[in-house]
């Protein structure tokens, strides 16, 4: 059964975020197929994180070409790839190592604007013990480098490392060119249901057929992320800390785990509407996905799993697409005239159909969304499903519907237009062929009459003349009096002079 959906549309706000991909084993695969895809997606800016720090020495040649490769095939389309190159900031890779594949993608032509002193370097794990000091005394002379060529620095920016956070605020703060780094996860305190999982994975996913569980589960997580106030708080945060600063998202998604819970309906569901949510925030300059390659990734090699071979599109990765083909969508507001795009979630199980109110003519109206049958459907296999469950391939992709389908997310297109009065009659005499709203003023042949004022049934009125129905009064003439002399006035028998 379908419910009526009653619609109401702001129009249109300009943007400059820019949005790409992080993932430490990228540029192994971006073989020529998974550069297509990305050709595919790419907004007319891409935004390519790449992962120094994964290196003990020089990057490898072939990640370096691949690179190099991607930039000049998005170039051939009008596109312009830009790298945040992250650094290994540990000591011992050498200073001219570290730049080596930076200064090969310049050379190339790409644009490397941003420079990564490290990732999550606030981590005790990350070789600094999570100490401030130890982390920027062991790097002054890589970071003295990156300030020669006069880019953009973004240092790692901690979520929970308040004593990083402090000194890294002064730091940053003081330098015109520097920016946070920032990644933004959901965790089990922002989403209580993610305490259900044991390292990071579902018992449930090994369960094949139709789970009850798992439905519950993808459900809770997206109606959790999005009640969360956890974006919000670090925006304020950033506000607070960073007046004059933009931010630079690295690493994000719509839960921890991304790699064993990513690419289900739930999970980019909720991607989705981060996107989204971000867009209200001018202070993120850059929104970068994680992940693009690993085995769980936007688009990755077929798994063991898989129903096909090669290189395969997740579920993320239509997401992403369809989020950047209407990247400038609003939320559902006054419609105006010409053609506006809205983004619309449906978390329920009830097709929802269209019911506008609008002074305009709404000459087309559809709906290009991802739609699941359940909250754990998926386009193809994911970690946990390549040691137990079946193979499966529920989503396929994006389709195009004149209504909104029962779970479903997606993008409105409304394509109104003004109205204009007059006679929309072909056949009416007073036809206005620019009209597309009738008025009631048509007229046909039959409609005319008598338009001349000396006639005895001339009508003012008529909405055009037809003068062989006007009747006049008979001319008069003089005829002799039969009883009297003399001649009297007459209409007939004119025999008097």
């Amino acid at each position: 059964m379908k419910k009526l959906l009653l619609i109401l549309l702001f129009p249109l706000t300009a943007y400059s975020q820019h949005y790409g991909f992080n993932a430490t084993n990228t540029p192994e695969n971006l073989t020529p197929t998974a550069r297509g895809y990305i050709n595919n997606i790419a907004d007319e800016v891409f935004y390519f994180v790449f992962r120094n720090d994964k290196y003990q020495s020089k990057a490898p040649e072939y990640e370096i070409t691949n690179v190099i490769s991607l930039g000049n095939e998005l170039a051939l389309n009008g596109k312009e790839l830009r790298v945040i190159y992250t650094f290994n900031p540990r000591t011992e890779m050498s200073i001219s190592d570290n730049f080596y594949a930076a200064d090969k993608f310049i050379e190339a032509g790409i644009n490397v604007p941003i420079f990564r002193i490290g990732n999550e370097t606030y981590f005790k794990d990350a070789g600094f013990n999570g100490n401030w000091d130890t982390y920027l005394n062991a790097n002054l002379a890589l970071i003295a480098e990156v300030d020669k060529r006069n880019k953009i620095v973004i240092i790692p920016y901690s979520e929970n490392n308040l004593a990083w956070n402090a000194k890294c605020e002064s730091y940053v703060n003081a330098r015109s060119n520097y920016a946070p780094d920032v990644h933004i996860y959901y965790s089990k305190t922002e989403c209580p249901i993610l305490g259900a999982l044991v390292n990071n994975s579902l018992a449930e996913e090994l369960i094949t057929g139709y789970s009850e569980t798992k439905d519950n589960f993808y459900s809770s997580l997206y109606s959790q992320i999005t009640a969360s106030s956890h974006l919000q708080a670090i925006i304020d945060n950033h506000r607070a800390k960073f007046p004059t600063k933009q931010m630079y998202v690295t690493e994000y998604g719509a839960a921890v785990g991304v790699g064993e819970i990513g690419n289900v309906f739930g999970s980019e569901m909720a991607n989705d509407w981060f996107m989204r949510e971000c867009r209200n925030y001018p202070e993120i300059e850059v929104l970068c996905k994680f992940n693009l390659g690993s085995v769980t990734g936007v688009i990755t090699d077929a798994s063991k799993k898989d129903l096909v071979t090669g290189t395969v599109k997740r579920l993320g990765y239509f997401t992403i697409q369809n989020f950047l083909k209407y990247k400038e969508a609003t939320a559902i507001k006054e419609i105006v005239n010409g053609t506006q795009y809205f983004y619309y979630h449906n978390p329920t199980r009830t097709d929802i159909g269209f019911n506008f109110e609008s002074d305009l003519i709404i000459t087309n109206v559809s709906y290009e969304c991802i739609k699941a049958d359940n909250w754990y459907s998926s386009s193809g296999a994911t970690a946990w499903w390549s040691v137990g469950s079946e193979k499966s391939y529920e989503i396929g992709g994006m389709i195009t519907t004149d209504y909104i389908p029962a779970l479903s997310y997606g993008y409105i297109t409304v394509i109104a237009i003004e109205k204009i009065y007059g006679c929309t009659i072909p056949s009416a005499l007073n036809f206005n062929e620019t009209a597309n709203t009738n008025d009631g003023s048509c007229y046909f042949t039959s409609d005319c009459d008598c338009k001349d004022s000396e006639a005895i049934n001339f009508n003012e009125l008529a909405p055009c003349e037809d003068n062989s129905k006007c009747e006049y009064k008979a001319e008069q003439c003089l005829k002799k009096r039969w009883l009297f002399s003399g001649c009297k006035t007459s209409t007939r028998n004119c025999n008097c002079n």
